[in-house]
C-alpha cells in the first residue's frame, strides 16, 4: 500500500523495536558484574589488584567515564552522518565488545577490554533517541517513542540486576561461590551479538515520506550546542539531570557493595532490581500526576527532595542500627522506596 503525504510509515515501529533491542543489551552489558561484584572478586582473584582503580567496580564505572569523553563526538557523528551510520557503528562496537567478553569471560583483562568497546558504543546508541523519534514519528507519538526507548534501558538494567545472579553461584556459603561467570558472559554475549546484527539489518535512516508537516530550523552542530548552553532553563535542567543521573549511575554501579553494607549476604541483585522496579513505578506515577496538575517544577522539587533521605537511608542505615546491618526485608523495602523517588 502506497503512503500518502505525511502518513507515518508503519516501519517506524520496526525501527523503534530495533533501537529498543540494542538499548536493552547495551545496558545489560553495562551492569553485568555490578550485582555480583563480591562473587566476581572471588572468581577473578589474583587477576587484578583490589586496591587499584582497575577492579570489579571499574567495569561499570568505565561506562560513565568513557561516556563523558565520547558523548559529544557521538552526538556530532549522529547529527552529521545520520542514525543508520551512528547506531550501526554502535551496534558493531557492541558486538565486538560482547564477543570478547563472551569468548574470554574467565580473563579479567579480556573482560575489561570488551567493556571498553561497549562503553564507546553506548553514546552512539543512547544519544540517537531524539533523532530516531523526530525522523520516524509524528509529533503526537514522539513522547511515546522516547518513553519506550527509555523503558528499554530500564528493562536491560533490571535483567542485569535480577537474572545475572541466577546464572552464577551467588551464595557465599557455597564452596563454588562465583563460579559460572564465564558461562553467564557467554550467554549474554550470544544474545548481544545476535541483537547487534539484527539491528544492522533493520535500521534505516528515514522514511520515504516525512511523518509530520512541521518545519524547523536546523542549526549547525556547534551553533546548536552554543544555543542550548545559552538557555537558562536548559542549564538548570542539565544540572538537575547531572545530579540525579549521577547518583543513579553511582548507586547502580556499586549496588553489591551497598547490599553488603545493608547486611545482605548473597549477591542476589535484589537491591538493584527493587530500586529499578521502584523507579519504573515512579516513572509512571509522577509524570501522570504532573500531566494531571500541569505542573513541572513542583514535581522536580519533590523528586529531588525525596532523593536525599532515600540515598541517606541506603548509605547510613547500617550505622544507625549499630553496625549490625539491616534485615534483608527492610533493606529491600528501603531500596524499593528509594527507587520510586
Amino acid at each position: 500500500m502506497s503512503e500518502t503525504k505525511n502518513q507515518a510509515s508503519s516501519y517506524r515501529w520496526v525501527i523503534l523495536g530495533a533501537f529498543m533491542l540494542i538499548s536493552v543489551v547495551i545496558q545489560i552489558q553495562w551492569l553485568t558484574h555490578a550485582p555480583i561484584a563480591r562473587a566476581a572478586a572471588v572468581y577473578y582473584k589474583g587477576q587484578f589488584n583490589p586496591a587499584s582503580i582497575f577492579n570489579i567496580d571499574m567495569l561499570a564505572m568505565m561506562y560513565m567515564l568513557i561516556y563523558l569523553v565520547m558523548s559529544i563526538p557521538a552526538s556530532y557523528f549522529i547529527d552529521t552522518w545520520g542514525i543508520r551510520l551512528g547506531v550501526g557503528l554502535g551496534a558493531i562496537l557492541t558486538a565486538i565488545g560482547a564477543g570478547i567478553k563472551g569468548m574470554y569471560g574467565a580473563s579479567f583483562l579480556a573482560v575489561m577490554t570488551g567493556q571498553v568497546f561497549l562503553a564507546i558504543a553506548q553514546p552512539f546508541i543512547l544519544n540517537a533517541v531524539t533523532a530516531v523519534s523526530v525522523r520516524w514519528f509524528p509529533i503526537k507519538e514522539r513522547a511515546l517513542a522516547a518513553g519506550l526507548a527509555s523503558l528499554a534501558q530500564y528493562v536491560g538494567i533490571v535483567i542485569a540486576m535480577v537474572i545475572t545472579p541466577m546464572l552464577i553461584v551467588s551464595s557465599p556459603s557455597n564452596p563454588a561461590y562465583g563460579q559460572g561467570i564465564d558461562h553467564m558472559l557467554r550467554i549474554y554475549g550470544i544474545i548481544t551479538v545476535m541483537s547487534s546484527f539484527l539491528v544492522l539489518i533493520l535500521i534505516r535512516e528515514r522514511p520515504a515520506v516525512l511523518p509530520s508537516e512541521e518545519s524547523y530550523e536546523r542549526f549547525a552542530f556547534g551553533k546548536g550546542f552554543k544555543h542550548i548552553l545559552g538557555l537558562r532553563d536548559m542549564l538548570i535542567t542539565i544540572i538537575l539531570f547531572t545530579v540525579g543521573l549521577g547518583i543513579f549511575n553511582a548507586v547502580s554501579s556499586m549496588v553489591d557493595a551497598i547490599a553488603a553494607n545493608l547486611g545482605v549476604q548473597d549477591s542476589n541483585g535484589l537491591i538493584g532490581g527493587l530500586m529499578l522496579v521502584g523507579g519504573i513505578i515512579g516513572a509512571i506515577v509522577i509524570p501522570a500526576l504532573s500531566d494531571y496538575t500541569r505542573r513541572r517544577k513542583l514535581f522536580l522539587v519533590i523528586c529531588l527532595a525525596g532523593m536525599v533521605p532515600g540515598i541517606a537511608g541506603l548509605a547510613f542505615a547500617a550505622k544507625l542500627t549499630g553496625g549490625v546491618g539491616v534485615h534483608p526485608v527492610a533493606a529491600y523495602h528501603l531500596a524499593l522506596t528509594s527507587g520510586f523517588i
